[in-house]
Formats: C-alpha cells, structure tokens, sequence
C-alpha cells in the first residue's frame, strides 16, 4: 500500500518519448505492450483502494515531440495517437476502469488545453516545413521577368496589361486563401495516417515516392477534371482560365476558392500509408513542373516526349476556347492519364488556341475576377423552376441549360463532328 504512491508518481511522470522510442514496433505492437505493463499495475491499484488520487497531473511537462522529424521512420504514429493511448491507460489506473475516472472538470479541463497546445504547435511547426512553393516563388518571378524581356525584343504581344495585372492579383489571393484549407488538411492527413494499416510498410523507401508520384499525378488529374466538370468546382477554378494570354503570369493566376475543396481529393493518400509532408512535397513537385506549361515561346517537343508528359503544346490546348480544345488535357505531369481516360486532344496545325472562356470577363477586378462564376450560378439557380434543375446548374458541367441551348463541351463537340484522340 505504501508503494502506491511511487508507483503512480513513476507512471505520472514517466518519460512517453523514452517509451515510443524504445519500442520500435508497429502500432499494434505498441498498443500491445501498453496494455501489458499498465494493465496489471491498473488492476493492483484499483483493487487496493476505491479512493486514491493522484497528485495534480504533471506527466505532460515530460513530454517531448521528437527533436527533428526528418524522417517519421523513428515515429511511425503522430504524437497525438500515441499520447491518447497513454492518457487511455492512465485513466485505467487512476480510477481502476475507464468509464468513471476521478479526473475533476478542472482537471480534464486543463488536460484538454495542454493538449490542444501541444498538438497546435506540433501541426504549425510541420506546416512551417512545407515551404518548397516559397523557394520556388522568386523562380517562377524571374522567369516571368525573362519572358517580358523575349516578348518585348521580339514583339510576340505574349502579354496584355490588364490581364497581366489581373494574374498578379490571382497570386496574392491564393496565398492567403489557401492558408487555413492546407493547414486543416495537414491536421486531417495526419490522422489518416496515424489510423492506416499500412503506415508502417510504406514509409520513405524509393519506390514509395515513385509510387506516390503516379498517385499524386492521377489525383490531380481526377481533381482538375471535376474542376472541369462540375460547375461548383468550375466556379473556384475559372479565374485561371479567363486568362487571355498564354503566359508565366497566367501560371500564377491560380483559382482561389479552388483551395476550399482542392485537398479533399489527396484524402486517400495518407490513409494508403504515405506520410503528409510526402504528399505536400510531391503535390509542390507537381506545380513546380506545370508552372513551364504556360508559355508559347517553346513550340512541340520530341515525340516520346509529347507522347508520356504534358507539354507547353498540350497544355496550350487545355487553355483554349475552341470547341475542338474544351475540357481537354488535364493532366498534371503525365499526358498518358488524358490518353487513357478520353480526355486528350492534340494541337493541331490549322487551329491555333483562342485563350480565355468561350464567353470573356467583362471587367478585371480582382474580385470579379475570383467570384463571378458564383454570381452567374446564383442567378441560374434562382432562374430554375424545380427543385432538380437548381441541383443541375450546381452540379452539371459548365453550360448546361434547362431552358435554353445545351453547351456544355461534350454537346458542343458532338454538333461540330469533333471526337477525341484516345490512347
């Protein structure tokens, strides 16, 4: 009896990270050893007294995030999952079963703080990490800088003022739009990889990130489909296309409410066991490489080239308003997803891309610029009779009519004769 002070105190003030440290095990295993040391002692506990307290909780303050988390190979669960097994077990011991503990309000109130604070800083330290986009940045400027130049000594008309100005606009947005979406997906991919039976295989081997960068490229490609697709998503998605120059600067007019629903698609990802700063890497990757896409100063590639990766070629087709070109070459990286899915459509000769929407903006407001697909959809909705049809313009593909000509990219191609080149 005397030594259950001691013991609680021992446990109390135990060190987790020695712990997860010295198990290097799955998280199964973990679980298991948990129980095994804890459990007992959680028995003799409860079964000597009905009403011993412990001192004020203070394990916490021994509790350390791992110094560097270069690689999570040495902490395969996030700190969260494996301290709320701890927390699980120290229920069981304080009050000797779990469903009634002797914790008081204020107690498990301060523990709820702690614990959001710690968990807090821990999400925005690995959010600090994710900085690849930042470095690329002044890149992406100078290149910008570099094609004015070329323009101006060769008279191309590659850029429009007001156009120009507007992409800028798009950039400024975008960086602090997406801010709070990607940091809700960073805390949300984590627990997906904390709860996937695979977390443990994949880990950071050479061919997980090949693996993970066929994943990430089919995942844009599915995500900037529906963006094409579906008009809700066309609506956050339509600023970088109403563009009507093919440039760098149309590069960083990237849509801005786009970032609400943008991570929703990576969602699987962690759950198949790759990390999230693996997948944030490879999705930077991924935006680093389509940012050459913009341009007209580069014409056709080498054929094996054009034939595996997305191009300035096909790309120029993505941006197009010609009924030939809509809704054509999603694909990020890889052109072969847009050959195998029906998707793809080449240059041709005797048809130059026409750039921006098959109906332009009016104005270059910044605003206008970002919303005003919100506003067409808004007045088509409340335009509708039923019920059915108001779903339709949420949710059917861009030009789509209850009442009037159906121009949605398909219908418009079937008329004229056009199909697709497959695979």
């Amino acid at each position: 009896g005397n030594m259950l002070p001691k013991i609680n105190n021992l446990l109390i003030n135990i060190d987790l990270l020695w712990v997860v440290n010295a198990m290097k095990l799955s998280g199964q295993n973990q679980i298991c050893i948990m129980n095994c040391i804890l459990q007992p002692i959680a028995q003799i506990v409860a079964k000597e007294t009905d009403h011993f307290r412990p001192e004020p909780l203070t394990y916490r303050a021994n509790f350390r995030y791992p110094a560097s988390r270069e690689s999570l190979n040495d902490f395969a669960r996030p700190a969260t999952t494996i301290f709320s097994l701890y927390f699980s077990s120290r229920r069981v011991l304080i009050s000797g079963h779990p469903i009634n503990p002797v914790l008081s309000t204020g107690e498990r109130f301060c523990y709820e703080c702690d614990t959001f604070m710690h968990d807090l800083q821990f999400y925005l330290d690995e959010f600090a990490k994710d900085d690849l986009m930042y470095i690329f940045l002044p890149i992406f400027l100078l290149a910008l800088v570099i094609e004015v130049a070329v323009d101006r000594t060769q008279s191309r008309h590659l850029f429009e003022k007001q156009d120009t100005v507007a992409s800028l606009w798009m950039t400024v947005f975008v960086v602090f739009v997406d801010i709070l979406p990607k940091f809700l997906a960073l805390i949300a991919f984590y627990f997906l990889h904390s709860i996937s039976p695979l977390a443990d295989i994949v880990q950071r081997q050479w061919w997980a990130w090949l693996l993970l960068f066929f994943l990430d490229d089919i995942t844009y490609y599915c995500m900037h489909r529906a963006n094409h697709e579906v008009r809700i998503l066309w609506a956050g998605h339509v600023s970088h296309h109403s563009a009507v120059k093919m440039n760098f600067a149309t590069a960083l007019r990237q849509g801005v409410t786009e970032r609400v629903h943008k991570y929703a698609f990576w969602l699987p990802l962690p759950l198949l066991g790759f990390d999230p700063m693996m997948i944030f890497l490879m999705m930077s990757i991924n935006l680093f490489y389509q940012f050459w896409l913009h341009t007209e100063l580069i014409d056709k590639l080498p054929l094996w080239f054009e034939n595996v990766f997305n191009t300035p070629s096909h790309h120029r087709v993505h941006h197009a308003s010609n009924i030939r070109y809509l809704d054509c070459n999603h694909a990020g990286v890889l052109i072969i997803w847009d050959k195998l899915f029906g998707t793809f459509s080449p240059e041709a000769e005797g048809e130059p891309p026409v750039y921006g929407l098959t109906t332009n903006i009016t104005s270059y407001h910044p605003l206008h610029v970002a919303t005003h697909e919100y506003s067409s959809i808004l007045a088509d909705v409340k335009r509708a009779e039923t019920t059915a049809d108001k779903l339709r313009y949420i949710l059917n593909a861009p030009g789509w009519s209850h009442d009037g000509e159906d121009r949605r990219a398909k219908v418009l191609r079937h008329k004229a004769g056009l199909g697709l080149e497959h695979a």
